[in-house]
């Protein structure tokens, strides 16, 4: 049963999307494809509008004071939040009914009745105001969870260390529990190596990204926000920013060189249990991080930490992470008498699987086939990419290597299969012993020429 959905969007909410739908198993290549439209929908975002200025109207843009809970309680706020989420759900669930769709959501929705395993649906999609909508409640998922990913995000394997290595990051603690959340980690993840960070300085936070021995998991909490706005050049531009103290803060693009080496050290999945987070996530899928959670409205305090707790909870245990997500997320709906549209905010940000993998017969090196059309070679021991092959000009499906390991064949959707051999001895033994023939054989060599690779080994 395939258990992998891409649905790829291109357009915007004025002049509608063209949307692919690609599906298949989990590190193969999609043996469906389809297309479909989904046509302009300006009142969907302006619904999405109002009923962000009704969420947003009790505590701002900020990860939401203890203090400030009371504010969820009155019996208007909550009839507000009901009415209005209900306004763009219904139209939201219009919009995917559009007859120009029904292509999709017809193969989406067979695909649902049939299916036995887990779900991995990813969104790739790079508009904001398109990664806001409640995905999740969308009913042809029933339940799965949604991630979203970046139209040209690609990555390679990471291979896990044999004890986990965690990064907390305490930042500016204004009027919120932070120290909870670093409970909960060294709880849930007692086996893991910790290192905690409170309230760190721009110079202690990069110097800490960037350890010789990298992490495999980054875990921010604290005061968060997303920026949307038009650069000089006209260019739409997402930002996310944290407070990592109560001076500075940082956007992920000043931490760019930091982070990029992090993920290089094999960094797999960066947590932000903080406000408004898709800027971030949006930064973050840029730089080729494998997964990433992030709130994306502003967030109750309490709210929280009981996502963090549930999820770790799923996660420690063997759950897979958008499952773990998924059971927290239901969890959180328990709390909305109290706190409205609790179950909403958590997001997956995820960037797009390998298609294929390949273990060298001498077990030493693995060899990575991407949807970027490259190829990756990574040291099994140190768990460091070797090289990048590249030479194909779409996704590449499959790998193999020879008996031997000395040729590694690629296919690709361009239609190619290219052979790469690895061993240059080899290579240069077999070029010497051309050019040994030639030379002994063409009568106008001289007779001393004639002998230049005599003593290379045949």
């Amino acid at each position: 049963m395939k258990n992998l959905v891409i649905l790829q969007f291109d357009g915007d909410f004025s002049t509608g999307y063209k949307v692919t739908l690609e599906v298949g198993d989990d590190g193969e290549r999609a043996d469906v494809r389809m297309r479909g439209e989904l046509p302009p929908a300006l009142d969907v975002v302006r619904s999405f509008q109002e009923w962000r200025n009704i969420y947003g109207s009790k505590h701002g843009q900020s990860r939401i004071k203890v203090n400030a809970v009371k504010n969820f309680q009155t019996v208007e706020y909550k009839q507000q939040c009901e009415e209005y989420s209900e306004k763009l759900l219904s139209l939201f669930h219009t919009w995917l009914k559009s007859e120009s769709f029904h292509p999709i959501s017809n193969y989406l929705s067979d695909l649902k009745t049939n299916q036995e395993q887990e779900l991995r649906i990813i969104l790739s999609c790079d508009r904001l105001e398109l990664r806001k909508l409640p995905w999740h409640l969308w009913d042809l998922w029933s339940g799965a969870e949604v991630a979203l990913s970046a139209p040209d995000a690609a990555r390679g394997v990471r291979i896990l260390r044999e004890k986990i290595r965690i990064l907390i990051i305490l930042g500016d603690s204004t009027g919120i529990n932070v120290k909870a959340d670093e409970m909960l980690l060294q709880k849930y993840c007692r086996d893991a190596e910790i290192v905690t960070l409170v309230e760190p300085s721009r110079e202690d936070l990069n110097r800490y990204l960037q350890d010789d021995i990298g992490w495999d998991i980054l875990f921010f909490s604290g005061h968060s926000q997303t920026h949307n706005f038009t650069d000089t050049s006209e260019e739409r531009v997402v930002q996310g920013r944290i407070f990592v103290n109560k001076k500075d803060s940082l956007t992920m693009a000043e931490l760019r060189d930091s982070l990029q080496t992090a993920i290089q050290q094999r960094l797999q999945l960066a947590i932000f249990n903080s406000c408004d987070g898709l800027g971030i996530a949006a930064e973050l899928e840029s730089l080729q991080i494998p997964q990433v959670i992030v709130m994306r409205e502003p967030v109750p305090d309490f709210v929280a930490q009981e996502f963090l707790k549930y999820f770790l909870e799923a996660f420690t245990n063997g759950r897979s992470l958008c499952n773990s997500v998924g059971y927290a997320r239901r969890q959180l709906a328990f709390l909305e008498d109290d706190f409205p549209c609790a179950s909403w905010l958590p997001v997956i940000g995820h960037t797009e699987s390998v298609n294929s993998i390949r273990f060298s017969p001498d077990g030493k090196t693995l060899a990575s086939a991407s949807s970027d059309g490259t190829v990756k070679l990574w040291n099994i021991n140190s768990g460091r990419e070797i090289k990048t092959l590249k030479g194909h000009t779409e996704s590449v499906n499959s790998i193999s290597f020879s008996p031997d390991g000395k040729t590694l064949a690629s296919a690709s959707r361009d239609e190619t299969i290219i052979l790469w051999n690895f061993d240059l001895d080899d290579l240069l033994v077999k070029g010497c012993g051309l050019i040994r023939g030639y030379l002994q054989n063409n009568t106008d060599v001289s007779p001393e020429d004639k002998h230049l690779c005599d003593n290379i080994k045949r």
